[in-house]
């Protein structure tokens, strides 16, 4: 009951995930192996006649229907009349019914592969969709890192979902050949299940424990193992300047070790039922035999019939009783990696909607941005990032963030480019706050460029014009962004932007690729986040004229500890401490900046 309570359950709860589409396919797929175990039960019951009539050919003779299919089909005496052509014709069936076995064990094995590949391919786009529609704060915390674990783990459902049908699909096969069995020698048949029953229970009742123990070492080592390969890729630049090679070497070492002995384990857990229930299987016959001698005092002929009848059974119940106990093995060996991630899924689909809200296609930024009364705190933070912050910011001006490190300058940015919702208070446009199809047109009018920026494995152009990712991109306007954000390392009329985009570049370089990437949108809201960090005076002179000549064309918010990068801006926000310090005009901010903060020892 137990084993039949995990499969339940964990069918279930993956059945639940699946489409209606994917939902039908699983139970065509439960069809056809239904009708693979009968077509088993028949090539069994076959093989028996056939051997049966090898026996005593004149029991098909004397048979009242071969004698009525004399008298429709004249044709049938001649074979009736010699032994030898009933044993040819007869041995036609057994053969026929095998081919079509194996017709279905041919498209259930297909059928299954595509399944798990299907269930795969539909949990992990699943995953990978909510995680990249996930509100931007749930990416700041602990759970946006098990993403990439998870969808590792995908596979695991598919496979988990495999060894439950497989495992129904036997128990129907051993059950309806126990069945055709007990028809024959119920006693005998009652002794065989009680005892085949037995042998597996003890089985895996045996296995259980140390499954669950070892898929949990192996998920647990495999995880950490996966964090610190990322840690080492992702921050390989570190790890060469303080010489930390050999610790990371030795971390994944000890992670991959741990791994071995747990995972070896559950390669063979799967096997050891073949091997208890085989030396079984081969015991029912001489128990059976010894039944039937000391119990029913049977003669020769049916010992003989019910042994071959039990060795043909047991030729075709033990690889399906085995199977279902090595898909329950199985099942258990996958929980460890599978659950996890159907409930790393489940928590992603409570968050987020399939339906994920469209540009409304009349937005726009007609008059101004305002921060009304809007306060921040981080999930988790005992203390707000923002508090009451009240800011209006016109079409077409430039405004300046000015504050030391952890001011809330970031903050503020992350709200006004929509990344963030505020906590308290409102961001509104033109008046009002906007509705979820508003909010979805108002980012892909921003134009965003960080102080890191993430650059992909592609061409400059690639990069340049990363919001056409995927799409054609208008080489001309690529060309024309590269030029406003004073690319000067791709020839002329920047002509080389075909040129790869991974390696070679300095930070300076990268930095100007992002800001390329951001006129390239043609943004009403242009956003500078410590964005001219890297770059030297020229450069930084030559984006000053290009947010200069944008003045009245587009919205400029520029945050930047270098403070003349902010000469060009018409109004600035002082921020310290969450709050607002000041705001007013550029020259007045900036030298109450100096004085009051730059001037403290």
């Amino acid at each position: 009951m137990n084993r039949l309570s995990l499969l339940n359950a964990n069918f279930r709860r993956i059945y639940r995930v699946l489409p209606a589409g994917m939902q039908r396919s699983v139970w065509l797929l439960f069809f056809l192996m239904t009708a693979m175990a009968i077509t088993e039960l028949a090539s069994v019951m076959a093989l028996t006649a056939f051997f049966a009539t090898i026996n005593r050919p004149e029991s098909i003779i004397n048979s009242c229907y071969a004698k009525q299919a004399a008298e429709i089909w004249p044709e049938v005496r001649h074979i009736l009349d010699d032994p030898r052509r009933i044993i040819l014709w007869v041995s036609i069936l057994p053969i026929a019914l095998i081919a079509a076995k194996n017709v279905f064990s041919a498209l259930v094995a297909w059928k299954s592969s595509m399944m798990g590949e299907r269930v795969a391919m539909h949990i992990g786009g699943k995953i990978m969709q909510r995680f990249l529609y996930m509100p931007y704060s749930w990416h700041l915390s602990a759970q946006s890192s098990r993403a990439l674990t998870c969808m590792g783990w995908r596979f695991s459902i598919g496979s988990m979902l495999i060894q439950i049908l497989t495992a129904y699909s036997n128990l129907i096969t051993v059950g309806i050949l126990f069945a055709g069995l007990a028809c024959y020698e119920p006693g005998v048949t009652f002794s065989c299940v009680l005892m085949m029953a037995s042998t597996a229970f003890f089985t895996y009742s045996l296995l259980r424990k140390r499954i669950d123990r070892a898929g949990a070492d192996a998920a647990n080592a495999q995880a950490k193992e996966t964090d610190a390969n990322v840690t080492a890729i992702g921050g390989v630049r570190e790890i060469i300047i303080y010489q930390k090679q050999q610790r990371f070497l030795d971390a994944i070492r000890q992670y991959t070790q741990k791994c071995i002995r747990p995972r070896s384990f559950l390669s063979i857990s799967a096997t050891v039922p073949t091997w208890t229930l085989e030396s079984a299987g081969f015991m029912l016959i001489w128990f059976a035999v010894f039944y039937l001698i000391t119990v029913q005092d049977a003669g020769i002929a049916r010992i003989t019939a019910t042994v071959a009848l039990i060795a043909l059974t047991a030729w075709r119940v033990l690889p399906s009783l085995n199977r279902v106990v090595s898909a329950t093995v199985s099942i258990r060996s996958l929980q460890a990696t599978a659950l996890p991630c159907l409930e790393y899924f489940e928590g992603l689909a409570k968050e987020t909607t399939d339906d994920p809200p469209l540009a409304a296609p009349y937005f726009a930024i007609r008059k101004e941005i305002v921060f009304d009364h809007v306060s921040y705190r981080y999930p988790g933070a005992k203390e707000n990032a923002l508090t009451d912050i009240c800011c209006r910011i016109p079409v077409g001006t430039t405004l300046g963030l000015v504050g030391r490190s952890g001011a809330g300058k970031s903050t503020f940015i992350n709200i006004l480019s929509g990344l963030l919702a505020p906590t308290s208070g409102q961001l509104l446009v033109d008046g009002r706050p906007m509705t979820p199809e508003e909010l979805a047109a108002y980012r892909s009018q921003v134009g965003y460029v960080p102080q890191s920026p993430y650059m992909l494995k592609g061409s400059i152009a690639e990069n340049v014009a990363f919001r056409d990712w995927g799409q054609p991109l208008d080489e001309e306007r690529v060309r024309q962004a590269c030029r406003e954000a004073a690319i000067d390392f791709l020839g002329p009329d920047c002509k080389d932007i075909d040129r790869p985009a991974s390696g070679g570049l300095s930070g300076g370089q990268a930095q100007r690729v992002s800001i390329a990437r951001a006129l390239y949108t043609e943004p009403s809201l242009l956003i500078f986040d410590e964005a001219t960090s890297a770059l030297d005076q020229a450069s930084e002179n030559m984006v000053q004229e290009a947010v200069a000549h944008s003045k009245g064309k587009r919205t400029c918010v520029i945050a930047a500890h270098r403070l003349s990068t902010l000469e060009v801006c018409d109004s600035a926000l002082l921020i310290a401490g969450g709050k607002i310090d000041s705001f007013g005009e550029i020259h007045e901010i900036l030298n109450r900046y100096q004085m009051n903060y730059l001037a403290e020892p």
